[in-house]
């Protein structure tokens, strides 16, 4: 076949014209191509359709994400990823309420860590979990607490630590849940989570999105101006990303009752390499999440 082909950029998606009346939609997913015979008025017509649908998807995700912690939807801002979402909650957060100190846990991920708001490191112990005493209620504090550490896997007590941080009404706990997202149960109403932030990648999506939780009422100011994500996060929609992270998410899901066996296996392996002259085991074997083995020799 011959002809000319035109590129046409419209709603997100690159469609391909062949002789102004045939139409290439890309699939956003597998990448094969579907081709019609439409006129470019029909053309103009599944254009949008396509871009309604793909609204529609990153809407469902958005619902399945948050009825994964047991928040709302409208709670739900995505994300290029996790060292995103911990800018925003932190810098968005500063940057709209005055008076506030910025701690962190010595362990946090360096997004948290090099943060130039944060202005001291709460202590903690050898095995990564913070002393309950550091907790200081007498001035409004935003605390940035990481659920597991991505190296030595501690699962921190933050239940008990939102209790105690709570006690000042005005104080606000952010959790980096980047390492813990769908491979522990999270209820952010039960917890007394504020903020809360995960990324695709690690539980098996896409690299590229994530997100923000945060709780209705907490104001937070964007770090990337426009109009989408209700004005807290601009720039268009990843529709194939966001989708990637809804298909991860109910994979993980579906696949909870590996965990125990995982575990088990990593337990084994933990007690066999004990049994090796030096090798030592970095971090607690309790409160330590699935997944992790991190030893020193």
């Amino acid at each position: 076949m011959e002809g000319t082909i035109h590129d046409i950029t419209f709603v997100n998606t690159k469609l391909l014209t062949y002789d102004n009346d045939i139409i290439i939609i890309p699939n956003s997913i597998m990448g094969n191509a579907i081709i019609y015979n439409f006129s470019l008025n029909d053309i103009r017509r599944i254009v949008l359709e396509v871009g309604i649908s793909y609204k529609a998807n990153s809407e469902n995700v958005r619902k399945t994400i948050a009825k994964t912690i047991n928040a709302d939807p409208s709670e739900i801002v995505f994300t290029s990823g996790g060292s995103e979402s911990n800018s925003l909650a932190v810098d968005g957060f500063v940057s709209a309420n005055n008076d506030y100190d910025v701690v962190c846990s010595p362990i946090c991920h360096s997004s948290i860590l090099r943060n130039m708001n944060v202005e001291r490191h709460l202590n903690c112990d050898k095995d990564g979990f913070i002393f309950l005493n550091e907790i200081n209620i007498d001035k409004n504090t935003l605390y940035c607490i990481d659920y597991v550490n991505n190296e030595i896997g501690c699962i921190q007590n933050i239940k008990d630590l939102s209790k105690l941080i709570h006690k000042n009404d005005k104080n606000i706990l952010f959790v980096d849940a980047v390492q813990a997202f769908c491979k522990i149960d999270i209820d952010v109403k039960e917890l007394g989570i504020d903020m809360l932030s995960a990324s695709a990648h690690k539980i098996g999506g896409l690299q590229g999105v994530g997100f923000l939780y945060v709780k209705n009422g907490i104001n937070i100011n964007p770090i990337i101006h426009g109009t989408q994500e209700n004005g807290v996060r601009g720039g268009t929609y990843s529709s194939m990303l966001i989708k990637s992270f809804g298909l991860a998410v109910e994979k993980s899901l579906e696949k909870k009752e590996n965990i125990w066996t995982i575990k088990n296996k990593r337990d084994f392996f933990i007690e066999e390499l004990s049994k090796i002259d030096g090798v030592k085991l970095n971090g607690s074997i309790f409160n330590r999440i699935y997944n992790n083995i991190n030893i020193r020799i």
